[in-house]
């Protein structure tokens, strides 16, 4: 639920990472278990993103925790199936929701805090603050357009990831340059947040 602090983010990520699975399927030949749960949970997170962009419903803890454990289980579950596929591009298809777990509670506990208790200085949050200083006023369409920055951004990796499903060192290079861009816009944007207190 770290990801949970922007519209769409969460279930907009699953519906990405569930079209990759789904498009690795067609053009591989790879059989997909769990094809047709996979897709009622499309389905699903659809229309969830559709009212969640709109703010008109709300994931929770509780649906992050849910989401979290079946998308980890199906994606595991498929890997296990298809030994073609690398296990690097299943890490590469969760990589945003686990590393954003593991850098915030390093985050806190490396200044410190309470690893239990919230705060704002997660990288959404920082997009978010950075897109607040745009002329767009509307608190809703910053939300979405932050949400919107990550979600494109990851698409891009996931393209290129499913290119190369079965190459270990490319997938390996991937989730560098991820780490890379992740540190280099934290550290970018906490600098601004702090800047502009």
């Amino acid at each position: 639920n770290f990801l949970d602090g922007l519209n769409s983010l969460v279930s907009g990520y699953y519906i990405i990472s569930i079209f990759c699975l789904f498009f690795l399927g067609e053009q591989s030949s790879i059989a997909l278990i769990y094809q047709k749960e996979i897709m009622y949970l499309l389905i699903g997170l659809v229309i969830f993103f559709i009212f969640n962009m709109f703010g008109l419903t709300f994931l929770g803890d509780g649906g992050a925790y849910i989401l979290a454990i079946l998308m980890g289980y199906l994606f595991i579950s498929n890997f296990n199936f298809n030994i073609t596929i690398s296990p690097y591009y299943i890490a590469l298809l969760l990589w945003y929701p686990a590393f954003e777990n593991l850098f915030s509670l390093s985050r806190r506990l490396i200044s410190n805090r309470k690893v239990s208790k919230p705060d704002n200085l997660h990288l959404h949050q920082l997009i978010y603050l950075k897109m607040r200083k745009a002329p767009i006023k509307n608190h809703k369409i910053i939300n979405f357009i932050s949400s919107f920055v990550i979600l494109f951004y990851n698409l891009i990796i996931f393209i290129v990831a499913t290119k190369y499903y079965s190459s270990t060192k490319i997938l390996v290079c991937l989730i560098m340059i991820n780490l890379f861009i992740y540190y280099s816009l934290y550290y970018f944007l906490s600098k601004y947040s702090m800047q502009n207190k």
